[in-house]
C-alpha cells in the first residue's frame, strides 16, 4: 500500500484487546482477492488428484480382477517379452495376440507379469490361455502370468440339526 506524498498515511485498523493481551490488525490488503484466485486454482486441480489417485488405486485393479472372475478365456500365443531396467528396479512385461470370441480379428495386447522367475521361463510363441472383458477386449490378461492363484472351491454341506 502507498501513501500520497507529503500527506500521512491512514489505514483501518481493527484492535481487540482482552486484558492485558492487545491484538490489531490492518482492515484491508491489497493481496486480499489473492486467497480467492488461489483456491480457485487449488479446488480443482485437488480434485483431479485425488480422481487420478482414486482411478489408479481402486479402479484399474477392480478392472482386472473382474477379468479374472468375469472373463472369457480363449487360447493365446506370446508374441514378445522384454524387460525395462531402471535404476532400482525391472519391469517385466510380454505382449500376446489372441482373437475374441466375436471374430473380431487378432489383437495384440501388452501385460505386465509377477517377476524374473517368469519371465525367464516365458518363450515367445508359447501358448496361453487368455482371459479378456467381452466388452473391452483390449482389456486381457494371461491367466498363467496374471499373477493370481486360483483356487478350486469347495462346498461343505450343512447338517440338519436334530
Amino acid at each position: 500500500m502507498t501513501f500520497p506524498a507529503g500527506a500521512p498515511g491512514k489505514l483501518a485498523v481493527r484492535a481487540f484487546a482482552f486484558g492485558p493481551v492487545v491484538f490489531s490488525r490492518a482492515v484491508e490488503h491489497e493481496y486480499a482477492t489473492m486467497v480467492l484466485v488461489i483456491s480457485a486454482i487449488f479446488a480443482p486441480v485437488s480434485a483431479f488428484f485425488f480422481y487420478a489417485l482414486y482411478l489408479a488405486i481402486v479402479i484399474r485393479p477392480r478392472r482386472y480382477r473382474r477379468i479374472f472372475s468375469n472373463g472369457i478365456a480363449v487360447p493365446g500365443t506370446i508374441v514378445a517379452k522384454y524387460q525395462d531396467e531402471a535404476s532400482d528396479s525391472y519391469y517385466f512385461a510380454i505382449k500376446f495376440s489372441f482373437t475374441p470370441v466375436d471374430g473380431s480379428g487378432p489383437l495384440v495386447v501388452e501385460a505386465a507379469i509377477p517377476g524374473q522367475k517368469e519371465y525367464k521361463e516365458i518363450q515367445e510363441g508359447d501358448e496361453v490361455t487368455v482371459l479378456y472383458d467381452p466388452d473391452h477386449p483390449r482389456r486381457a490378461s494371461t491367466y498363467e502370468y496374471g499373477g493370481f492363484i486360483v483356487e478350486e472351491r469347495i462346498s461343505v454341506p450343512f447338517s440338519q440339526p436334530r
